[in-house]
């Protein structure tokens, strides 16, 4: 969004844009058309993206992209101001994006269609070999800017990292790597500032060497990592050391490091359950209790939704005017995302709140008044979206509950299966879900009652 916004503030401006073509207006005013022939997604592997597109005008050819500049300085021709450049840029703190192109003669554009489209079809090792087609075309492209973003650095702290990087490792090959190692284990008291790419020659030559110089070092910086590679230097950690890990990350990529780590600390997590002990990083639902609350606990009446209808086909034909409704956006407006948030607030503190009212002596029981009251809960507002019942939707609501109490016996170690046989876990279960749940089928009635939509009286 930055950049688009800064090239209309110079003149340049994208007036239009879906999946297949796209239009620029220029300073003069004059409208230049493009075909999009492929698009490149962003991956954290990569740490690039790029698109192909054909000028309507000219039929030119063009691949653009745009990327880390780690990664994109050895796809750019050589030159001699881009790492200075990039290095400049850094010192101010800022995160460098180097764009740059590349011009596709027709038959050079339909070889490499052939090549995509044959490995998008394969059957085995399909990701590799649509990525190895792709960097076919990533060579010797043409450098057209860089531009730099404000990171999270704060002023105090670039000091410390420009400090820092003179104590750096950067290696391409294995030569490299045993004389940087060997000229680094000669420092005393110097912290360690490795990128991604260094990284990966270290540990895929000498692991067990690097791995005993980052252990006696004060403070270790690695930069520009990989996902997998944020996974396999805490695992590494483990077995090197013995020690408990602790990952801590704020996106995406960090997920794989969190989860291999002993204790991972998503810092935007938030639940009622956190902020009830103190904000501790402990989960409250584990192992296959989050992915069975994902998938088989819940998906079957979701997915039955598709069989809902507000009104019959014929009546929808019959009467256009229903389609106003649509058209003016207010099924999903801002007042219905508000309300739905409002609802789960509600839900949610009644749920936690509840469990840590009834549970009696030990934790495992709010993990089973609490989950199998979410899970309830959780069917019975599906039921409560559904304007017409089909079969289907009877079926789904019972599947998913019989897959929930069929999978107790397996989970023994996050629920008390003896404890839920009892009374006193089925009426705690009952009070919470009413609580939970009734309410809002009041509301329900009495919005229908008293204010039905507008549909109501063809349907009745």
């Amino acid at each position: 969004v930055a950049l688009v916004q800064w090239t209309e503030s110079v003149g340049l401006t994208l007036v239009g844009r879906d999946q297949s073509s796209m239009q620029l207006r220029t300073p003069g005013g004059h409208i230049l058309n493009f075909t999009i022939l492929q698009i490149f997604p962003f991956t954290y592997e990569s740490k690039r993206m790029g698109i192909i597109v054909r000028d309507e005008s000219t039929g030119e050819i063009t691949f653009y992209m745009k990327g880390a500049d780690v990664v994109m300085a050895g796809i750019v021709q050589y030159n001699d101001w881009l790492e200075e450049e990039c290095g400049n840029m850094a010192r101010e703190g800022l995160r460098v994006l180097v764009v740059a192109k590349k011009s596709l003669t027709e038959e050079q554009y339909q070889d490499f269609e052939a090549r995509y489209v044959q490995a998008k079809l394969s059957v085995h090792d399909r990701s590799l070999k649509v990525a190895t087609v792709i960097e076919s075309l990533e060579m010797e492209m043409e450098l057209l800017c860089l531009t730099g973003v404000e990171d999270q650095l704060q002023a105090d702290v670039r000091p410390t990292l420009e400090t820092l990087r003179n104590a750096g490792i950067k290696v391409t090959n294995r030569g490299e790597a045993h004389l940087e190692l060997n000229a680094f284990r000669r420092k005393h008291d110097c912290a360690l500032v490795i990128s991604g790419d260094s990284l990966e020659v270290c540990l895929k030559y000498y692991e067990y060497e690097f791995m005993e110089l980052a252990c006696q070092c004060p403070a270790v910086v690695c930069c520009r990592c990989a996902p997998t590679q944020k996974a396999q230097i805490v695992r590494l950690l483990q077995e090197r050391t013995g020690k408990l890990t602790c990952a801590v990350g704020d996106g995406g990529n960090d997920v794989s490091m969190i989860q291999e780590a002993d204790c991972g600390v998503g810092v935007e997590g938030k639940a009622v359950f956190s902020s009830v002990f103190y904000f501790a990083s402990v989960p409250l639902y584990q192992g296959f209790l989050i992915i069975g609350y994902s998938t088989i606990y819940t998906m079957f009446p979701v997915f039955s939704l598709v069989l809902d209808k507000d009104v019959k086909s014929e009546v929808a034909m019959l009467y256009p005017e229903l389609y106003k409704d649509l058209l003016k956006g207010r099924p999903l407006s801002y007042k219905t995302f508000l309300i739905w948030v409002l609802i789960s607030i509600y839900q949610g503190s009644i749920i936690m709140y509840g469990a840590l009212l009834l549970f009696e002596s030990e934790f495992v029981h709010i993990v089973a008044i609490s989950f199998t009251s979410l899970i309830l809960t959780e069917l019975l507002m599906v039921a409560l979206t559904i304007q017409t019942w089909h079969w289907l939707m009877i079926v789904a609501e019972l599947l998913s509950l019989s897959c929930y109490i069929a999978s107790l016996v397996f989970l023994h170690e996050f629920i008390d299966v003896y404890f839920i046989a009892t009374l006193s876990f089925l009426w705690k279960v009952t009070v919470i879900t009413l609580v939970s749940c009734l309410p809002l089928y009041v509301l329900k009635y009495l919005r229908r009652r008293f204010s039905p939509p507008s549909y109501s009286k063809l349907t009745s």
